[in-house]
């Protein structure tokens, strides 16, 4: 993803999601020098957040408007509290069908895959979707 985005800015309850419970890449993400940690200035709360959001989400939120940048989202809640903000929202299966335009990999079938057995829910509908957009489909 570093070639097709480059420096990637994750708040700390992201960074904490990933790399402390263990999840898939985590010690990819624990390494990479282009996944830049950053807390943001003011709270969710502060940013009139609604509670009920992950902390990941929340502070991903959070860090997008005070920063200006497109929210890397696929809790669908998350995502539309993100567009109502007025933010750009990018999900998983998004970022892979961007990365493959881009020329930073060669086909998004395996990794998409490979990420909804790491437990990424994407519904075949919009699998296909990715897939049409890709080029894949």
């Amino acid at each position: 993803m570093r070639a097709a985005f480059g420096e990637v800015v994750v708040p700390p309850a992201v960074r904490r999601e990933v790399v402390v419970t263990g999840r898939p890449g985590a010690d990819e993400v624990a390494g990479a020098g282009w996944i830049r940690v950053e807390q943001p200035a003011r709270t969710p709360v502060e940013h009139g957040l609604p509670p009920r959001l992950g902390a990941g989400e929340a502070e991903t939120i959070a860090l997008a408007i005070e920063l200006g940048l497109t929210a890397l989202l696929d809790d669908g809640e998350a995502r539309r509290v993100a567009g109502d903000r007025g933010l750009a929202v990018l999900g998983s299966a998004g970022a892979l069908e961007v990365a493959k335009r881009l020329g930073a990999i060669p086909a998004v079938l395996g990794v998409l895959d490979e990420l909804r057995a790491a437990g990424l829910f994407l519904d075949d509908r919009a699998r296909e979707h990715i897939l049409r957009l890709a080029g894949e489909g």
